[in-house]
């Protein structure tokens, strides 16, 4: 039986996604994974594997994001006046911050899962919800 399977999913952000987050004022270190150029296609690692092993690799690898990790930093509830707004993830990139009382306080669903998280966390951080912990 021949299958025609093409499994073409980011397993992390791109560099581009990451400079991003990065120029968002995210810190290197809250990264799980990172862009290497040790090989001749650059390829994603777990973060802390080999950075910092020796300090000639340091310009050599880049942070990178796992989606499970930009999920973790996205707060689940956030308080807006006097509304409890949950977060939802709705078929893979429909991103949303929804109360039933007083409906969405933000709705975006934009380019890929990562676009819909970057610009979620960049919401979030413009509007002060953001966990100050993971910034710069």
């Amino acid at each position: 039986m021949k299958t025609n399977l093409n499994f073409n999913s980011a397993i992390c952000t791109s560099r581009e996604q990451s400079e991003r987050l990065l120029a968002l004022g995210l810190k290197a270190e809250t990264a799980d994974m990172m862009w290497s150029d040790l090989s001749e296609a650059p390829i994603c690692h777990p973060y802390n594997r080999i950075k910092g092993l020796a300090s000639d690799l340091d310009d050599k690898v880049h942070p990178a994001w796992s989606l499970s990790r930009l999920l973790a930093m996205i707060p689940s509830f956030i308080d807006i006046g006097e509304h409890n707004y949950m977060f939802r993830m709705i078929q893979g990139r429909l991103f949303s911050y929804h109360s039933n009382i007083a409906g969405y306080a933000l709705l975006y669903s934009m380019g890929g899962v990562y676009d819909s998280a970057i610009y979620t966390i960049e919401w979030l951080i413009g509007e002060g919800y953001f966990n100050k912990e993971y910034l710069e």
